[in-house]
């Protein structure tokens, strides 16, 4: 019985520990330097902390990518000035350009390559699959990983709960 109980405390420990490497990966994950759309170095951590942060990883030639951004669009207009929306783009500069135009996406995008599918791992996205979208609470902690396209009520009911609203 006694060997159970420290066994327990042990496995209990090791699961923290192992959950506090998790949360500080995915901080300094967020130093990774990425282009922004004039060709100048960012760091998504200079969005972090503040207010919840959404990062989503997306590309304009994917189609599901292509699907959810008039989503993300519309959610970062209900919640602007409250959380920080951020899109990572695994392409070349002039398509995400005019992908943004033809969007109307107002909130930053970062380009990325080799070093955002890093990221992306880092992350929580093992399969390396477009789009991928997380959430970031203000305390850094990762609060949602979402391979596929982001569904709206789902993110709003995440958002809303984040910001202490009762839904």
């Amino acid at each position: 019985m006694i060997r159970t109980g420290r066994f327990l405390r042990h496995t209990l420990l090791a699961l923290c520990v192992l959950a506090a490497s998790q949360w500080a990966l995915a901080d300094a994950s967020l130093d990774t330097p990425l282009k922004d759309l004039q060709g100048k170095p960012q760091k998504l951590s200079q969005y972090s902390g503040k207010q919840p942060l959404v990062i989503n990883f997306w590309a304009s030639w994917c189609g599901p990518c292509r699907q959810e951004t008039p989503d993300l669009v519309k959610l970062e207009q209900s919640y602007h000035g409250k959380v920080q929306f951020v899109g990572v783009a695994i392409d070349e500069p002039a398509p995400v350009a005019q992908f943004a135009k033809q969007y109307k996406v107002t909130y930053p995008i970062l380009l990325g390559s080799g070093d955002a599918l890093e990221l992306m791992t880092k992350l929580g996205n093992n399969a390396g699959a477009l789009p991928f979208t997380v959430v970031i609470d203000t305390k850094g902690n990762v609060v949602v990983k979402d391979l596929g396209q982001v569904k709206p009520a789902e993110m709003k009911k995440t958002l809303d709960g984040l910001l202490g609203k009762k839904g």
